[in-house]
């Protein structure tokens, strides 16, 4: 039973590293291309990623001017309890 936890908890060490990395790239895609497509591609292969909503504050951050008032309230009030939020 040890290596059948252990395999499971492999897969899970190697799913996060490659989110993570995949994080790492869908800001780079909004840094340097500031293409919305691309990014939100990406963005949407870490929807269980557990911080995939820095990456929308990333977004929003880059977009204030575009973005309506009322996307950045809803977005301030669904994560108030993350340290982005502040």
């Amino acid at each position: 039973m040890g290596i059948f936890f252990s395999s499971i908890a492999n897969a899970q060490t190697n799913s996060l590293l490659q989110q993570r990395w995949q994080f790492k790239e869908a800001r780079q895609v909004l840094l340097k291309e500031n293409s919305k497509t691309n990014f939100e591609q990406l963005s949407a292969q870490l929807q269980d990623y557990p911080i995939v909503h820095y990456l929308r504050y990333f977004y929003l951050e880059s977009h204030l001017e575009e973005e309506k008032a009322e996307t950045i309230q809803a977005f301030l009030e669904q994560y108030k309890d993350s340290p982005i939020a502040q």
